[in-house]
């Protein structure tokens, strides 16, 4: 349909971006805190312990906000429970136990530095998932950054002390990112409200990790102030509104986007431990910049032809289509 004479264009959903966006960073902020403080927590915790009392402290938060923010039917949330328990096993208690495992051999920034390569991942998985193969940049762009990672871990400088703690830190880094890869292209297909799928997953996770933590004998609090706040950061900062931001964020702008927001990781980590006086080392720097500089390879798009961004934004250079039809999908714009 051609535009009428003198009418203007229809706005660009530029705001609802921008605020999607500055979710993903907001989410990635309060995961920084959780890389710095979560030692202090695994110490006199455990890494099951704390991962068994951060959704057991978040998962009634959750549900309350869910409950006054979204007013969901509960009916129609519990029937997809299938899914909530798949994203929950893989984002919640998956990816906690084994980054709360690593930080016991590894430190905070290079754990962090390590999660970069998630958009990578992210990438290749939704490449399979839709059949398109990675282009020769994307892989060029995967290489430097496996580079990075190498050097911040075994280059010049780095703690090899004890590389056998090393490469258990790095193995269960792996494992961390791959179930996070999983959890964040999933992710997508969501149909409830952030806080009310939050809410589910959180309750799955207590679920799945205060039982593990009870055989093992992790379950207690008898810690220190320290360590106590630290959980408490954790339980609220790094879970409640970090995971309702990062799913807020993750519908709005799709996997690829949010994943290449994890590169935000390492520098607001670092600068967390720089404040709280942990020592940083050259090579991490070198390392993570060929990290981020791999990255932005992967991530990066090709220069669109005139007119595509208009396109992209679902506008037409010649005029707003027809509208669509009522029938059409609908993604929630709740929550």
């Amino acid at each position: 349909m051609t535009r009428p004479a003198g009418a203007a264009r229809p706005p660009r959903r530029g705001g609802a971006l921008a605020l999607a966006v500055a979710a993903l960073i907001g989410a990635n902020l309060f995961w920084a805190g959780n890389y710095a403080f979560s030692p202090t927590a695994v110490a006199e915790l455990s890494p099951s312990g704390l991962a068994a009392w951060r959704w057991a402290f978040s998962a009634p938060v959750l549900l309350v906000l869910a409950a006054l923010l979204d007013r969901p039917d509960w009916r129609a949330v519990l029937r997809r429970w299938p899914t909530h328990l798949t994203q929950s096993l893989l984002g919640f208690s998956g990816f906690s136990l084994f980054t709360y495992l690593a930080v016991e051999q590894i430190s905070p920034v290079n754990a962090a530095l390590v999660q970069t390569l998630n958009p990578a991942l992210i990438l290749v998985l939704t490449g399979i998932a839709t059949r398109l193969a990675p282009t020769r940049r994307e892989v060029l762009g995967i290489a430097v950054s496996m580079v990075g990672v190498v050097i911040v871990l075994l280059g010049p400088g780095a703690d090899l002390a004890n590389p056998g703690s090393t490469g258990l830190g790095l193995l269960y880094m792996v494992g961390a990112i791959v179930t996070w890869g999983f959890y964040t292209v999933r992710g997508r297909r969501q149909v409830d409200p952030p806080v009310t799928g939050t809410a589910m997953q959180a309750v799955f996770a207590m679920l799945v990790t205060v039982p593990i933590a009870a055989a093992t004998g992790d379950l207690h609090l008898d810690v220190s102030a320290a360590a106590f706040g630290s959980l408490v950061y954790i339980a609220l900062g790094a879970s409640v509104a970090a995971m309702i931001l990062w799913n807020y964020g993750v519908v709005r702008t799709g996997p690829n986007a949010a994943g290449a927001s994890l590169n935000l990781l390492p520098v607001f980590t670092a600068a967390i431990a720089a404040v709280l006086g942990a020592p940083l080392v050259p090579v991490q720097f070198i390392g993570g910049a060929l990290v981020l500089v791999g990255m932005w390879f992967v991530t990066r798009k090709p220069a669109a032809p005139p007119g595509a961004a208009d396109r992209a934004d679902g506008v037409d250079p010649q005029g707003p289509a027809d509208p669509p039809s009522p029938s059409g999908p609908v993604v929630s714009g709740r929550g």
